[in-house]
Formats: C-alpha cells, structure tokens, sequence
C-alpha cells in the first residue's frame, strides 16, 4: 500500500537538510519515521504537528514498505497545550516518548501501546504536578508487560513461594521480580523494598492507568523509579540512563532549593 492514513504521536524528531525534518511517530502500525518536507520553514503548514507533544491524523506516502515514509497531508488532533505550557509536565511527557522510542522497534505493529501512550500523555496535561511521577510510573510497568518484561510481584522468582509468607521483601532486576529473604543470600543486585513499595507496584501494574493513586506516594516513588530503570536497562536493552530521565532529577533539584 503506498498511502497510509493513521494516528500518530510524536515521539521525537531531526534536522535534514535545511528545510525538512525526520520525524518518529508511534502509531498503531507501531513506530514510524517519515520525512516531512520543508517543516522548518517558518510558514510550514506542518511546522506545529512535528513537535512533542501532538497527536494527528497523518497521510503517509511510500514507494515500498521497506522505505521511510513522506507525510503528503496532516492534521492535528490535539497539542496538548496543558503539557506545553509547564515545564514538569513537558519533561515527563517527553521521557516517556523517549522510553517508548528506546524500547520498539520501527514498523512493529502494537495498538496498545499506542493507545496507552496516548491515555498517559492525556493524563499527564490534566494532572496536578505532584501526581506526575505516579503516572509515569503506572505507564511503564504497563508498557514492560506489553513488551512482554511484566515483572513477577506475587512470588519469589526463583523458589516461587508466594509473596504472603515472606518476612522481607527484596526485588531483582536480574530475576525479573521479587526474591523471598531466604533465596536472597548471597545474591548480588538485590534491593530491600518495603511492603507499601511491593504492593503499589502491584497496583500499578493490575489496574488502569486512570486508577494510578493521587497522594501519599511521594515517599516511595523514587525507590520504584530506581528499581524500573534498572529492569529496562537490563530486559529492555536500555544500556544508559535516557538525558530525560537526569533532566528531569535536576529540574526538582532546582525547584526545591527555590522552594517552589
């Protein structure tokens, strides 16, 4: 099929040549790049479509299946202008593209994926700042287990006793989920975590993302987003931090030496 109308999402885009851009979509045919002539134009009709955040029908010429793609025709659904205008949410919104552009491959086909990243992202525009991370969190476990990584949070990896006769709680990134104290010994790579941390994990991953609770997280949302990275780096083949993940770090770094 040489055209190709479809939904997409804008995960990221390049500079090509002077005029044009290499923009990566995720749509329900899964990631796509496409070339779109003379974005970078000042007048470009397609100059708002091929930022972060957007979701827009796009038409999508190809000779053959195997080559990139030109976007012919465009038209925006939706900017987004609550994730736009604030810098937290517009960081949060562009780490999760950025996991979602790291972790597929172009060309494979994933509808839920799509439609959850585009749930996450509506999420992310109306929610208040303070519940941003909880969010975050909710998409990722979801998308690991779309990608077919679901960590194991009912019983211990290795022996399979379940979760209900531990003492102490320990999760591996290397044995793909929690490790009773007993099959923990002598183990590298392993991190104490508490029940609450166990059970809102489990929560996250079970219910849906429109469910993600909205206070009294903070205390324990870094510890899981520490022990998620980890489980991409060493499932998912995400060698090194994303630059989106240390920015965001800093940017509350910044904010709370200001105090606001």
């Amino acid at each position: 099929m040489r055209f190709l109308k479809t939904g997409g999402l804008v995960l990221t885009g390049f500079d090509l040549m002077e005029q044009d851009k290499i923009v990566v979509f995720y749509t329900p045919s899964g990631m796509l790049k496409v070339v779109v002539k003379g974005a970078r134009k000042i007048k470009s009709r397609f100059a708002p479509l091929v930022s972060l955040p957007c979701y827009a029908e796009l038409l999508i010429y190809r000779k053959r299946e195997s080559e990139m793609g030109i976007l012919t025709d465009g038209k925006i659904k939706h900017l987004f202008p609550g994730i736009r205008g604030d810098i937290f949410k517009f960081a949060q919104a562009n780490h999760l593209a950025e996991v979602v552009l790291f972790s597929t491959r172009e060309g494979k086909e994933d509808r839920e994926i799509f439609d959850l990243l585009l749930k996450t992202f509506f999420m992310i525009e109306r929610e208040k700042r303070e519940n941003l991370e909880i969010v975050s969190l909710a998409f990722k476990l979801k998308f690991l287990h779309l990608l077919g990584y679901t960590p194991e949070l009912k019983k211990c990896t290795i022996c399979g006793r379940k979760r209900e006769f531990f003492k102490t709680y320990y999760f591996s990134p290397v044995y793909g989920g929690i490790i009773c104290e007993t099959c923990q010994k002598g183990r590298t790579r392993v991190k104490n975590i508490s029940e609450f941390t166990l059970l809102t994990m489990d929560f996250l991953l079970q219910n849906k993302i429109e469910k993600a609770p909205s206070s009294g997280f903070n205390q324990i949302t870094g510890q899981i987003e520490d022990l998620l990275e980890k489980y991409f780096c060493y499932h998912v083949g995400e060698r090194k931090i994303p630059k989106s993940s240390l920015f965001i770090k800093n940017l509350k770094k910044c904010f709370i030496k200001e105090g606001t």
